[in-house]
């Protein structure tokens, strides 16, 4: 397998996220100057740019099917797109911080943000519907994710614990301690 090296370079901001479409066509980034990038892979043009907001885009993510982009800003706010016609489809004011970070299950029923304020925000994709709000600190929630199988949920805060929750019922299963400082990233065995 050849592997080619492929420098994008759009904007001299920082950059926060980066996700590829579930089909691989695309990959997608965001960061300090408000916009995502949408580029094509193989040619590695820039396919779209959504100029969503005026603050930095922590995170950015596409639906399980690839039919849409949601990105979060540093007001509470996630958009949701259609990748079809690159339109916004949504706006939903998640939180009153910063959201830091997003997962969707791997059925895309749930979608889960992660804020500064330490609260995890889950909701449902086809209504967009708060299902539940989970706050066990009261400092930053740099990651969220969803097991494989949709059976457990997690999420990473600055205070270097790791809380785990069962998803059918959002009981605490387990807390523990990750690391000596912020954990950043989380992520289940697949």
């Amino acid at each position: 397998m050849e592997i080619t090296r492929k420098k994008l370079r759009i904007t001299n901001e920082n950059i926060w996220s980066i996700e590829f479409s579930p089909d691989g066509s695309k990959i997608a980034y965001s960061g300090t100057d408000g916009y995502v990038y949408i580029h094509s892979i193989g040619d590695w043009k820039l396919s779209n740019e959504i100029n969503g907001t005026k603050s930095t885009i922590y995170s950015v993510v596409f639906s399980v099917d690839g039919s849409k982009i949601i990105f979060s800003d540093t007001y509470g706010d996630a958009y949701v797109y259609s990748t079809d016609t690159w339109n916004i489809e949504n706006k939903i004011d998640v939180a009153m911080d910063a959201i830091l970070s997003i997962d969707i299950s791997s059925d895309g029923s749930l979608m889960a943000f992660g804020s500064r304020d330490g609260t995890a925000y889950i909701y449902e994709t086809n209504t967009w519907a708060l299902v539940k709000k989970l706050t066990e600190g009261r400092v930053p929630i740099h990651d969220v994710e969803f097991s494989s199988d949709n059976s457990l949920f997690a999420y990473g805060l600055s205070d270097t614990n790791v809380y785990l929750y069962d998803t059918s019922n959002w009981s605490l299963q387990n807390r523990f301690t990750a690391s000596d400082s912020t954990v950043y990233s989380i992520s289940f065995q697949k």
